[in-house]
C-alpha cells in the first residue's frame, strides 16, 4: 500500500495528472491494462461531470491453452508454422487469441484462424476475386460470416 501512495504523490508533484487519473482509475477499479487502455472519456464522464459510477465490461483474456485442437499434434505444429509466416509479414501484426478464433491484425482483422480437429479453417479479409486459389478449397462467405 505505501508503494502505491508513493506513486500517487509521485505522479501530483510532478503534475502528471493524466498519469495519475490513469493510475487512480486502474488501482480504484482494478482493471487490466488491456481493458483500461480501451476505455473512452465518453465511458466515465458525462458532459464537463465525471460520473460517479461506470459500467466496465473486462475482455475475457484467452490464449493459445484456450483452443483444445492446438494442444500439441500435426494441428499444433501447422499452427506454429503459419503463425510464424503470418506475424512475419510486417511489424506492426498484431495477434489475438479469442475464444473462438485467432485474429491477426493490422489495423483491422486481416485473417482469422479458427483452429479444428482435422485443420485450421481461415477467414481471409479481403476480395474473393484476389484470391489466387488454384486448387479450388475457397469459399466466398461474404454474405455469410465467420
Amino acid at each position: 500500500m505505501k508503494k502505491i501512495w508513493a506513486i500517487r504523490i509521485h505522479l501530483q508533484l510532478d503534475k502528471r495528472i493524466r498519469e495519475l487519473a490513469l493510475f487512480n482509475l486502474a488501482i480504484d477499479s482494478k482493471l487490466r491494462g488491456c481493458d483500461l487502455v480501451e476505455l473512452h472519456v465518453r465511458d466515465i464522464a458525462q458532459g464537463n461531470q465525471i460520473v460517479s459510477r461506470a459500467i466496465i465490461m473486462q475482455r475475457k483474456t484467452h490464449s493459445i491453452e484456450d483452443h483444445h485442437h492446438l494442444s500439441s499434434g500435426p494441428m499444433r505444429v501447422l499452427f506454429e508454422a503459419l503463425r510464424k509466416e503470418v506475424l512475419a509479414l510486417d511489424p506492426c501484426v498484431n495477434e489475438e487469441f479469442l475464444k473462438p478464433y485467432v485474429a491477426y491484425k493490422a489495423e483491422t482483422n486481416f485473417v482469422d484462424v479458427m483452429p479444428q480437429a482435422k485443420k485450421l479453417r481461415l477467414s481471409l479479409n479481403m476480395a474473393f476475386h484476389e484470391i489466387d486459389d488454384s486448387k479450388g478449397l475457397c469459399v466466398n462467405i461474404t454474405d455469410l460470416g465467420h
